[in-house]
């Protein structure tokens, strides 16, 4: 392990040393080094890790503490949903959907290079609608099929960058087969029309009616609802937390939060428990559910995510020390760094 503190409001690389676990037993004396050189930190930000809080707790038990909000939105969305996903991911493995889809595009790949036929141009007309009808049918039926097959495969555009549990990827995978599926029933009607049965369709057909036989998407379909209701749980506790929803799992634009905004995260946060321990109460047979799942995280710690900004008087004025939300830059910057040390 490589352990890196910052200082998070300069982005400053204060100390990084190689621990052999995240006990903090070895976390202890890196703290302690760097204390004695830079001096007790003003506040203390950290991941969700034991080593790291009972670090903390014991070098620094009266300063502000905060636990990075990226960190605890992924605890909590891994454990409302990884049991479903990784049950979801294995129906998807089995079915040979992804891995058909790749073979069969690299085939009509081959077969447009040898037939000489432009996929490009091709696209640009089906997507204008703009002269298809001068297209022969071997080339427009192609490069529908072969178009169709991309975007499927592309399904990842779905996630904004974002990696599991803030985005759920193979259910994006499953929707986009789904409407996939109708309109290869279009491409079909039209090869049909112009009396032109290439195999590869067939041969995608085959690949939709594995994904999508009876016993297969019945599984699928309740998992992925499932997956859903979930999420959208999540997604409102994100909101609350003001994570951006679009830009990727990093939190760049909501690394700080004024005092003003931290109150209004508290008093939503407050709302949002009374509201789960509401829905909670009207099902007292249900030993788990995502309202007991939310709520229990944030009981567990409210401390640490409600933390206020600091005061500080500096040549006679107070000025307000805004303390980040997350280390996820820190993360991300270093990321790279840290996994070719490890190599």
């Amino acid at each position: 392990r490589i352990l890196l503190l910052m200082d998070l409001l300069k982005g400053w690389t204060l100390s990084a040393a190689y621990i052999p676990t995240e006990k903090s037993d070895f976390i202890i004396p890196v703290f302690k080094e760097l204390a004695v050189k830079a001096g007790d930190p003003l506040a203390y930000v950290r991941d969700m890790g034991k080593g790291l809080r009972r670090a903390g707790e014991e070098l620094f038990p009266t300063i502000p503490t905060r636990e990075c909000t990226f960190h605890f939105l992924r605890d909590v969305g891994k454990d409302l949903m990884t049991d479903v996903y990784q049950e979801f991911r294995k129906i998807i493995l089995r079915t040979k959907i992804k891995p058909g889809l790749v073979k069969l595009r690299k085939t009509l790949l081959h077969q447009a290079i040898s037939a000489k036929i432009d996929l490009k141009k091709a696209f640009q007309l089906l997507k204008e609608r703009s002269h298809v009808h001068t297209l022969p049918p071997e080339e427009l039926i192609l490069s529908e099929t072969y178009h169709l097959i991309s975007w499927i495969l592309n399904y990842s555009a779905e996630s904004k960058g974002q990696r599991f549990p803030y985005s759920l990827p193979l259910v994006y995978l499953l929707q986009r087969c789904r409407s996939g599926e109708v309109i290869l029933k279009d491409i079909h009607n039209t090869a049909a029309d112009l009396s032109y049965k290439p195999d590869y369709l067939q041969s995608l057909q085959l690949l939709m009616k594995n994904l999508f036989s009876d016993s297969v998407l019945l599984n699928l379909e309740n998992l992925e609802k499932s997956l859903l209701e979930s999420y959208d749980y999540f997604t409102r506790l994100r909101s609350i937390l003001r994570l951006s929803q679009t830009s990727g799992d990093i939190p760049r634009d909501q690394l700080y939060l004024s005092g003003q905004d931290l109150g209004k995260v508290e008093q939503e946060l407050t709302l949002f428990k009374t509201e789960l321990s509401k829905k909670i109460e009207l099902q007292p047979d249900v030993k788990q559910s995502n309202e007991l799942i939310v709520l229990q995280h944030l009981n567990q710690h409210w401390d640490y995510l409600i933390v206020p900004n600091l005061t500080l008087t500096l040549q006679g004025e107070e000025k307000e020390l805004v303390i980040p939300r997350a280390i996820s830059l820190a993360d991300a910057r270093f990321g790279k760094i840290k996994n070719a040390i490890r190599k």
